[in-house]
């Protein structure tokens, strides 16, 4: 058996399972997109610049699942900030540094896909699908050039960004200045909120969780023997999906909920080395917390009946959003305050070989370069 047909069996497990029944594996979600029963559907938001995948039974924001190989990341913690002076983490390329709380400072998480292009393959169809629906992209603007699975030599990882930081707004900070996230901050990030109060920024409150699936039981990565994901570690995710549509281009948005280190290749399949506003998921979703005694099921139960029509807009209740503090997370990424270009997002490509100033111990140098 080839290594890569190893891989595809190994994956392919990983891929059909869920926690949680309101759990959609991605593949079998795409995979009814071209039937007549389809399980998700994508809806306008707020506003026709933001589409969100909903689960057609519920009505909801989709929570869709999927497993891949992980390639490499920025810093879990920091992405790609790094405060003037400090020394910049293994995989932050010197040109992709922000030293200022921005939108512009972002995680990224790179999927290896040489050998699985599940990734690519789903989000296809979901391009075709969203595509189809009434009232998207009414100005029939093009598809954003990075990612879009045309060139094969492109189509070896796959990047997903999401923000270290979010906009401050009486919705996420109390009175004081003062506000909560349910992880952990970094130094650096304290640091620099303090240092740049114009800025208006803190911490982002819906950056992913990371966790370890060891003996049936949900432990945080940071207390795991491995603290950080490596190559080759098969990671499941829940997600959700988006499409933003701006003036100049659309493109598809994986908004990353959790990651969880479930297991590794074996060391001989390692895939080639490599020298890279939506709503809200319902408040009934049960996030995984440290602890959790859990257990993998198939994706093979039957769906309920569906009970929404498929293209009505997701507006739940835009009063009850921002009672719960949603508005801001549509300035966060409003594209008359902040035109998000192809520049912004972080583009990484091999850590190792991107930076010309990187220390020959794979670490990165100082960083000495003003924003």
């Amino acid at each position: 058996m080839s290594h890569t047909q190893e891989i595809s069996d190994i994956m392919t497990i990983w891929q059909s399972k869920k926690l949680r029944k309101e759990d959609i594996t991605f593949t079998k979600a795409a995979i009814s997109l071209n039937t007549n029963d389809p399980l998700v559907v994508a809806r306008p938001g707020l506003n026709n610049s933001k589409w969100i995948v909903c689960d057609t039974v519920t009505g909801k924001v989709a929570v869709l699942v999927h497993a891949g190989i992980w390639k490499w990341t920025t810093d879990l913690e920091t992405g790609n900030f790094v405060p003037y002076g400090e020394e910049a983490p293994e995989g932050v390329p010197d040109g992709q540094i922000q030293d200022e709380p921005s939108f512009k400072c972002k995680f990224s998480y790179a999927f290896d896909t040489s050998r699985d292009t599940s990734i690519w393959d789903n989000i296809k169809i979901f391009e075709d699908h969203v595509c189809r629906q009434p009232g998207f992209n009414k100005g029939n603007r093009p598809r954003r050039p990075w990612q879009n699975g045309r060139s094969s030599t492109n189509r070896d990882k796959y990047i997903i960004n999401t923000r270290v930081f979010a906009n401050r707004s009486a919705f996420n900070t109390k009175e004081g200045g003062e506000y909560k996230v349910p992880y952990e901050v970094h130094p650096w990030l304290k640091e620099g909120i303090t240092r740049f109060p114009e800025a208006h920024q803190i911490p982002n409150p819906d950056r992913p969780k990371y966790f370890e699936f060891t003996e049936n039981r949900i432990s945080s990565l940071a207390d795991s023997n491995e603290p950080t994901f490596k190559q080759g570690d098969i990671i499941w995710m829940t997600f959700k999906l988006g499409f933003v549509v701006t003036g100049g281009y659309w493109w598809p948005e994986i908004i990353p909920i959790e990651f969880v280190r479930v297991g590794k290749l074996p060391e001989q399949i390692h895939s080639k080395a490599d020298h890279s506003l939506f709503p809200s998921v319902d408040e009934s979703f049960n996030l995984l917390c440290a602890g959790d005694i859990v257990e993998f099921t198939d994706d093979h139960s039957p769906r309920p009946v569906k009970r929404i029509r498929l293209h009505d807009s997701y507006n739940q209740e835009e009063d009850s959003y921002r009672r719960k503090g949603h508005v801001e997370k549509e300035e966060d990424i409003n594209m008359n305050d902040e035109p998000v270009l192809d520049d912004d997002y972080v583009h990484v490509d091999a850590p190792e070989t991107n930076s010309k100033n990187r220390l020959r111990s794979g670490r990165g140098g100082k960083n000495t370069n003003r924003s």
